[in-house]
């Protein structure tokens, strides 16, 4: 969120994650994250917001008939807007809910709430399933009520920017195991087969750039060329050279070890059946991290004989 010029820290060098913001700071966050250009309407449509307000042209913004459906920033009956009061977690969930134009179908409804804390006769219920199904939010216990910090409002924009910042994929070069993540949560874990010592698997932070059920892969140098048919379920990374793909070519108990001499010219080789359910899983543009480092707290076993 820094990177992308939304969130900024303290002249002091801090970022002061449980930091509450006032509903006036997080109007001008939403409104940076989704794009929406600040309103220079001359009238304010709330009694307490000013024009020469700071936060005026990012609240008024979140009252033009080109958002979804209804009003992004609502004020409250008396006509106020109240811009430095704090807000509230599930007001800021509202918020990016509407922004996003998520709508709880009736059928999505569940009478059992997901959230223990939310009942499912409170007047956000309807929008709090919405951001659920679209995965911004996850089950457990909202705290609706309490004002919302720094560090969560970071964790809503980045989840609601893009539905591919929900996923992540992490590859163990240590464990040798591949993880998918949504949100905190590992869904998918595999055994790997990734760079041997001649050929490394990069190191760093990526993105899928494409996809493709299938296609011929030619490479290397020397007696080190190579040329492999169909290669199966294949998520590029790196153009077209380096991939996330199914290895059909090595035995299934390679997979997992240390790959310093049975494994791949860099790319991360996964069992076909496997590759295929990592592939379906992962949409473009979805964030890779290949590290060393240890994911769980056991070593990658010793390599087959």
């Amino acid at each position: 969120m820094v990177l992308r010029g939304i969130l900024e820290g303290y002249p002091d060098g801090t970022f002061r994650p449980d930091a509450v913001l006032t509903r006036a700071e997080f109007a001008k966050l939403l409104s940076l994250a989704i794009g929406m250009q600040p309103s220079v309407t001359p009238s304010s449509d709330f009694s307490d917001l000013l024009a020469d307000h700071w936060a005026y042209p990012f609240i008024q913004a979140g009252r033009t008939e080109s958002l979804p459906g209804y009003y992004l920033f609502r004020g409250y009956p008396d006509g106020t807007f109240r811009p430095e009061t704090e807000i509230k977690i599930v007001e800021g969930l509202v918020a990016i809910n509407r922004a996003k134009g998520w709508k709880a179908e009736s059928q999505e409804m569940p009478l059992d709430s997901p959230f223990p804390d939310l009942s499912n006769y409170h007047w956000a219920y309807p929008e709090a399933i919405a951001a659920y199904t679209h995965k911004l939010v996850y089950a457990g216990l909202l705290y609706p009520e309490e004002p919302l910090p720094r560090w969560l409002v970071a964790v809503f924009l980045y989840r609601a920017i893009d539905q591919s910042a929900t996923k992540q994929i992490v590859v163990s070069l240590s464990e040798q195991q591949l993880y998918c993540l949504e949100g905190a949560r590992v869904v998918i874990q595999f055994s790997t087969l990734t760079g041997n010592r001649g050929w490394p698997t990069p190191i760093g932070t990526f993105q899928i750039l494409s996809k493709t059920e299938a296609t011929d892969m030619r490479g290397g140098i020397g007696v080190e060329e190579y040329y492999v048919k169909d290669v199966p379920w294949c998520l590029f990374f790196i153009g077209r050279m380096y991939a996330i793909h199914g290895n059909y070519w090595k035995p299934e108990e390679y997979f997992g070890h240390d790959p310093s001499w049975t494994g791949s010219h860099g790319c991360i080789g996964l069992v076909p059946q496997q590759s295929r359910n990592v592939y379906d899983w992962t949409p473009t543009g979805t964030t890779l991290v290949i590290t060393d480092e240890l994911m769980r707290s056991t070593e990658a076993a010793s390599p087959p004989d």
